[in-house]
């Protein structure tokens, strides 16, 4: 069956190219008068269209940038919440969220008291557990924090928060902590 294919394959005529691209001599034609070419004007027409749709797309893309920032800056945030929530519990020791608004960021960490909490490691990136917005989520501002008009937030080796509260993000993405049962979740 194939050496009937390759057998047909041998009688196909040989090819010929159209006469339009072939000269006398029966070399290729090399002047651009027979169409094949662009026109000045339909360069610049498609260079202009070009900048048109940059100028309107661009835009549109860097406020989806920031809005997926905005999205990952608040799940990350809702993320260490709840890792501390279960830190404390496993490791039975008190662990804390503190926010720097002035720095843009915030840390979490492990100890009975104010005075000798440390840093614990961030499960996500096995670093320490020092979170800067303007490094990791470019964009995101924290703009509000309100822990019992604080800044500082911890649940107990029960589990049990310190209060209820709230962090806003961009003036528009607000992660909450509600007071009797440390639920985190977030709102817009």
């Amino acid at each position: 069956m194939i050496y009937k294919r390759m057998q047909n394959l041998k009688t196909l005529p040989p090819l010929r190219l159209p006469a339009c691209a072939e000269s006398s001599a029966g070399r290729r034609k090399t002047s651009i008068s027979d169409g094949q070419a662009f026109s000045l004007i339909e360069l610049i027409l498609v260079m202009m269209l070009i900048g048109i749709l940059s100028v309107i797309i661009l835009p549109k893309a860097d406020n989806l940038i920031t809005t997926m920032r905005l999205k990952a800056a608040g799940a990350k945030l809702q993320d260490d919440l709840t890792f501390i929530y279960d830190y404390a519990v496993t490791k039975h020791d008190t662990t804390w969220l503190v926010v720097n608004i002035a720095e843009n960021s915030y840390g979490i960490f492990s100890g009975p008291s104010e005075s000798e909490r440390e840093l614990i490691l961030d499960p996500s990136t096995n670093r320490q557990g020092y979170i800067d917005f303007d490094d990791e989520y470019s964009g995101v501002q924290v703009t509000s924090v309100n822990f019992n008009g604080g800044v500082t937030f911890y649940y107990n080796w029960w589990g049990t928060p310190s209060s209820g509260g709230e962090i806003v993000l961009n003036n528009s993405k607000i992660i909450k902590v509600v007071p009797e049962t440390g639920y985190v979740y977030e709102t817009e």
